[in-house]
């Protein structure tokens, strides 16, 4: 592989890194938001959630300027290019993410926290502590290279694919059980949905970390 100058394009790379691990950072809050705004029924946190999102697009928007000057710059051909571009292609995930969180915590605020539908609550969390944790392990291995983290992103997306076709299985029977809840289950189950989106997103990024970390080592 052809040689930049390292300290440079180092430092185009760790600037890129941080531009990255900033959503990244967003994202998680936005999670921790939703959860709590739901549980506790309130709407301040859930516009807490909404407000970060601009904060990510705006991160989003950074990390491709500095992917373009990079690629000005240093004029990378072949893998090395590729190296930089994936940057961007995370980057758009991670927008992508923060814009499904956000319309998460609109469809929380239209969903009736009521007695009947608690046992919702606890399937959200198992699915937001694997995406927090999926997230982690995402930022850990795009700062660190430890590809370890990437194989265990792999297995928390198919853990929460797993609560959510039991969570599915489980609202059905709930709804024959109480069959006016249907407007909250539906809600409920479109939440779940979008958040095993999110999962399949950071599992998608963590296959860009995985082509990215193998050039890295070149």
């Amino acid at each position: 592989m052809s040689k930049f100058n390292e300290p440079d394009f180092k430092t185009a790379l760790i600037q890129l890194a941080a531009t990255v691990a900033g959503m990244v950072g967003y994202i998680e809050e936005q999670i921790i938001f939703t959860l709590e705004g739901f549980a506790e029924n309130n709407p301040v946190k859930r516009l807490q959630t909404l407000s970060h999102t601009p904060h990510v697009r705006h991160l989003s928007s950074e990390t491709i300027q500095r992917v373009i000057e990079t690629l000005v710059q240093f004029k990378p051909k072949g893998d090395e290019a590729k190296l930089v571009l994936a940057s961007w292609k995370i980057a758009a995930s991670l927008e992508r993410i923060s814009l499904i969180i956000h319309n998460v915590a609109q469809d929380m605020g239209n969903i009736q926290n009521t007695p009947n539908i608690q046992f919702s609550y606890a399937v959200i969390k198992n699915i937001s502590d694997n995406l927090m944790a999926q997230t982690y392990d995402m930022v850990v291995a795009y700062t660190t290279k430890k590809t370890d983290r990437l194989a265990d992103i792999d297995g928390k997306q198919k853990n929460i694919s797993l609560i959510y076709q039991n969570f599915f299985r489980q609202s059905l029977d709930f709804l024959i059980q109480n069959p006016t809840e249907i407007h909250n289950i539906e809600k409920l189950l479109d939440v779940t949905k979008k958040l095993d989106i999110i999962g399949t997103y950071i599992k998608e990024i963590a296959e860009q970390l995985a082509y990215k970390n193998s050039f890295d080592k070149k």
